[in-house]
């Protein structure tokens, strides 16, 4: 069998298939519950989409995107105004014939269509130095100071029992909540920091994917989103990390095993500095959307050539980031595994 909403990877054992089998049912319990709700008041909202404030238990995308890429300090009547043109732009988009997936696809890959096209989307975003490199790893872990980077490679599996177990998971959650909030203070700024702080929100995401794995309770993990990604129901958080999952496995089982992009994979990522509403998006249709994106990345991995990895380059690894951000509380095999990497892989 494989994974609900992700044809191309296997499931590790009995219990992720449970849980996450669960787990989308409640997902498409939670749509059906809105597209009922909206047949029955479809009179009301006929002038556009319900406010950001109402209590829906699933948002459809396109006013998903619509709010999640509103600025969050925004109040009500900006976001609602910015909701409807979203809405009315997508619509005539679709009336076009191509579907929103699509769009984001072309997007992320447009531009990758000479030899040089790495390096040179390495420069127009200010990522075209090790100085930079280690820049951006700092912002992205959230140091104070721009001092040399590590990220350690410990593949060590640990056991865990009695208190201990507690404690590392209060260590998790705290670790989580301040990263969180982290992400929340920092200002959006064009270049550089504005791709750092959407592949944040990715790493952020990802972190709540591997926490999820782990067992610790939805309502905690939904509630750390909240605080920075989006104040919206839990089928569309549930959403947002199954898209982040969608992007870790495109990484592991698409671009390293099978383009051999190694740790340039990534980067990729970074680079196209996609919102993660987007990736939920492309996961809720990966039927159409990963074949469709598989063979863009082989057109470009035939076309574009991979940078060569310079001595003091520190890769964008995720599982990494997010071992050196929760320390002892989780080993690197552990995030991993929740994120569908081969321990080889990082």
């Amino acid at each position: 069998m494989t994974t609900p909403g992700c044809t191309h990877i296997s499931w590790q054992n009995q219990t992720s298939q449970i849980r996450e089998l669960t787990s989308y049912i409640n997902f498409l319990e939670a749509k059906l519950s809105y597209l009922q709700r909206h047949h029955e008041h479809c009179d009301t909202w006929i002038a556009g989409p319900p406010p950001a404030g109402v209590n829906l238990p699933y948002l459809p995308p396109d006013i998903v995107v619509a709010s999640d890429e509103a600025d969050n300090e925004c109040n009500g009547s900006h976001i609602r105004q910015a909701m409807t043109v979203t809405t009315t732009r997508v619509s005539q988009k679709r009336l076009e014939g191509k579907p929103r997936w699509k769009q984001i696809v072309d997007q992320m890959t447009k531009g990758w269509d000479n030899p040089s096209s790495w390096s040179e989307k390495r420069v127009d975003v200010g990522l075209d130095s090790v100085e930079q490199n280690k820049f951006a790893l700092t912002a992205i872990l959230g140091l104070k100071k721009d001092l040399p980077l590590h990220l350690a490679r410990d593949g060590s599996s640990t056991t865990v029992s009695g208190d201990s177990i507690g404690d590392a998971t209060n260590i998790l959650v705290t670790s989580a909540r301040q990263y969180a909030l982290d992400s929340k203070a920092r200002e959006r700024k064009p270049g550089l920091v504005a791709q750092v702080h959407v592949f944040r929100e990715l790493v952020f995401i990802s972190l709540c994917v591997v926490m999820e794995h782990e067992g610790l309770p939805i309502e905690t993990i939904d509630s750390l989103m909240r605080i920075c990604i989006s104040n919206s129901g839990a089928a569309n958080l549930y959403r947002l990390r199954r898209g982040a999952l969608w992007v870790n496995r495109v990484i592991s089982g698409t671009m390293i095993r099978k383009l051999g992009w190694g740790h340039s994979s990534t980067e990729f990522f970074v680079l196209a500095g996609r919102p993660v509403s987007q990736y939920g998006l492309l996961w809720e249709a990966c039927v159409h959307s990963f074949p469709y994106f598989r063979d863009q990345l082989v057109h470009i991995s035939r076309i574009v050539e991979t940078p060569v990895v310079e001595p003091d380059w520190i890769p964008f690894s995720i599982p990494l980031i997010i071992k050196q951000l929760v320390g002892n509380a989780l080993s690197l095999e552990q995030i991993c595994l929740a994120l569908d990497y081969s321990i080889d892989m990082v």
